[in-house]
């Protein structure tokens, strides 16, 4: 409605409503317990994500009211969760070795709207949440991937998304 703002810590939700500058804790049972950084707003939805990949869906324009059933993982490699930011029209989360896109497919509640977008994983990470910047239309950061069938880093570089996959704008 314009007139309130969602934000979180790593343990914590609030809403703070404008208006009257009041702060409410958000005290939902089915709020995650911990979360990585980042939250998004997406066609009525917030959106927050869990360390393990897990993205949860507060109830339409409320951040106040979380439901058991309304998450989607981010699975397409058990790397877990860094970060999560909004990219045009897209849920875009970062993972350690991964990123992947969700969007709004508009499954009712109280199930998630998300659903994976087509072709829409990446496999490189993000190193630090820290490193993620947002400006109108470009998200940068520092991003990592795995060596070739390893487990070990390969390297770390600077990322741009363009479209629906990223352009590196660094070195290693």
């Amino acid at each position: 409605d314009g007139s309130s703002i969602f934000v979180h810590t790593t343990t914590n939700g609030y809403k703070l409503t404008t208006a009257s500058n009041a702060i409410t804790a958000v005290s939902d049972a089915d709020y995650p317990p911990l979360t990585v950084r980042g939250a998004v707003y997406l066609n009525g939805i917030f959106y927050v994500m869990e360390p393990d990949g897990t993205i949860w869906g507060s109830a339409e324009d409320d951040c106040t009211s979380w439901n058991a059933l309304n998450f989607v993982n981010a699975e397409f490699a058990p790397d877990g969760g860094v970060c999560l930011i909004k990219y045009n029209q897209y849920v875009m989360a970062l993972g350690t070795y991964t990123t992947e896109l969700f969007w709004d497919a508009g499954a009712t509640a109280p199930a998630s709207a998300l659903e994976p977008v087509d072709s829409g994983v990446m496999m490189i990470g993000c190193a630090a949440a820290g490193s993620v910047a947002q400006t109108e239309s470009t998200i940068i950061w520092m991003a990592q991937r795995k060596g070739s069938g390893s487990t070990f880093q390969k390297g770390r570089f600077i990322a741009m998304m363009e479209g629906q996959s990223y352009k590196t704008v660094s070195n290693a």
